[in-house]
């Protein structure tokens, strides 16, 4: 069964959306319509799903993630796609809406990085008595104010899980005990 989608028409005017390419503005509308998406932007896709429905090859669907991700507007790792500001745009915040998002989150294995930046990311919104319990009870967020060479999604042991922002600087979500 399909189901209406909002897509914020102000993302015309976002300037780091005017950067993207054409496909991998393509793409995000994409990560947002398509049928595996739920509530959350937390989901399950298998690898070649977006490239058949958009029209790409493998490499060209590699390249186009690679793109969104240094963007920060979506992030794929290992079969699972977080589209990080599917819930901040969200009309309606009610308790069906949080369960929802709860479900599509649970459905996601615990250890899973982009599952832990979805707790990171959404632990002081209107979800956080929701979701305390997806990530390690000591995560926190630490901005390190360096820009950073190397603009992706990483995990790196202890350090945790981290990412490069828009403007250029390391952000990691790291185990509390070791700051």
């Amino acid at each position: 069964m399909s189901r209406r989608e909002d897509l914020d028409n102000g993302i015309w005017a976002n300037p780091e959306f005017h950067r993207l390419t054409i496909a991998a503005k393509l793409a995000y509308i994409w990560s947002w319509t398509n049928p595996a998406c739920g509530m959350s932007g937390l989901y399950r896709l298998n690898p070649g799903i977006a490239a058949v429905d958009l029209g790409l090859d493998a490499d060209q669907e590699r390249e186009v993630f690679a793109e969104l991700e240094r963007s920060r507007f979506l992030y794929y790792r290992d079969g699972v796609m977080f589209v990080r500001s599917r819930v901040a745009y969200l009309r309606t915040r009610t308790i069906q809406m949080t369960k929802s998002v709860v479900r599509d989150v649970e459905s996601i294995p615990e250890d899973h990085p982009l599952r832990e930046l979805f707790a990171a990311e959404y632990a002081e919104s209107w979800l956080a008595k929701a979701i305390e319990s997806f990530s390690l009870d000591t995560a926190v967020l630490v901005r390190f104010t360096r820009p950073s060479p190397d603009p992706t999604l990483t995990t790196d042991g202890d350090k945790g899980l981290g990412f490069v922002g828009q403007n250029g600087y390391e952000s990691h979500y790291v185990d509390r005990t070791s700051v």
